[in-house]
């Protein structure tokens, strides 16, 4: 299951803002340290390549095609653009909020606020505030509220999060929850449920990412996924994460396989997938799956393998960009918003 898209994050790129007259409290303090506390696109987003034609469907186990667009970068460039929509709104939000001056200013706390959204119902705030406490680490927390231009007295707390900044210049880590309920709590076009919760780390142009959704079904019923990825300065990366999906195995076989996927890429196009599949029509077997593809995302090799027996193989091994294979294991993925907590989410309520 994916996550829904956000389309409607897109309206907030038209936020304006009105009648914000500053209160700063100090004319010499600037609100640069704690613009740099919100988190980067590059921090949250998945940088996987993109494809410039409409990805088609090739069938890795029942009818391999070399030079078919390759299965399983189709599927993880799926998942990229769903947590991409979201990983988009939260920095896309602060930055439409922050384009005016902060209206509050001080040493140890900036706020902007209100900015009206022209095309929905709400209006935004966002609070960010610097905490040095030893022998805690130097760290700010910040919030992107909302409420009715109606007038009508509900809060929406959108996203929040923590950033804790390292010596070096520009590198450090944070924490991010978006609240998608109360997302679609603002606003009906929101499609998205339940909690986001991310963690990441910035170092020398290399960022790594860990996501946990928890929310629910088109049943209702709930669901959690987690996700991991990173990227070295958009050039290299991984993304890995879980789904089901039937490899049709063989004629009247019909059920879905648990897959744990991990893809890889090199450059702007190149790259590999490796998966652990396991139950649906494998029973108690356990197969283990890669693809390769070229800078044009063709199927350039092919690899399955059951039991630990070669089932299928097809192309060149050294066509692979990537020619180690790297399967994941679940303990990739975080399994729990324990995994991803922020250290600093009690402070979140100013």
């Amino acid at each position: 299951m994916r996550l829904a898209r956000g389309y409607w994050a897109l309206a907030l790129l038209t936020i304006v803002g009105f009648g914000c007259g500053g209160e700063i409290e100090d004319e010499g303090l600037y609100a640069d340290a704690f613009l740099q506390a919100l988190p980067q696109s590059s921090d949250l987003q998945v940088a996987l390549p993109g494809a410039w034609f409409d990805l088609l469907t090739a069938t890795l186990i029942k009818a391999p095609d070399l030079g078919a667009p390759a299965e399983f970068y189709g599927d993880s460039r799926a998942e990229a653009r769903s947590l991409n929509a979201w990983a988009w709104l939260v920095p896309h939000m602060a930055g439409a909020i922050t384009r005016l001056p902060p209206r509050e200013l001080t040493a140890e706390r900036a706020f902007w606020g209100p900015l009206y959204d022209p095309t929905g119902p709400g209006m935004f705030y966002l609070t960010v505030n610097k905490v040095h406490q030893p022998p805690a680490p130097l760290h700010y927390n910040w919030l992107i509220q909302a409420g009715l231009q109606s007038g009508i007295a509900i809060i929406y707390r959108i996203a929040a999060g923590s950033w804790q900044p390292a010596a070096a210049p520009d590198s450090g880590e944070g924490w991010l929850l978006i609240n998608l309920d109360d997302l679609a709590g603002l606003d009906p076009a929101v499609s998205g449920n339940g909690l986001l919760y991310y963690h990441y780390a910035r170092s020398a142009g290399t960022v790594s990412t860990r996501v946990y959704w928890m929310g629910r079904d088109s049943l209702g019923s709930p669901f959690n996924a987690g996700y991991a990825y990173d990227h070295v300065s958009y050039l290299s990366g991984s993304l890995t994460f879980a789904s089901q999906k039937d490899l049709d195995f063989g004629a009247g076989l019909g059920l879905a396989e648990d897959l744990l996927t991990r893809t890889r890429w090199a450059g702007m196009g190149a790259g590999r997938s490796d998966l652990i599949a396991q139950n649906g029509d494998l029973e108690a077997s356990r197969g283990a799956i890669s693809q390769c593809w070229n800078d044009f995302f063709n199927s350039t090799y092919e690899l399955f393998v059951l039991a630990g027996a070669t089932v299928r193989e097809s192309g060149d091994p050294a066509a692979c960009a990537l020619a180690t294979p790297d399967l994941p294991v679940p303990s990739d993925l975080p399994g729990s918003t324990a995994e991803v907590a922020n250290p600093y989410g009690r402070e979140w309520v100013y």
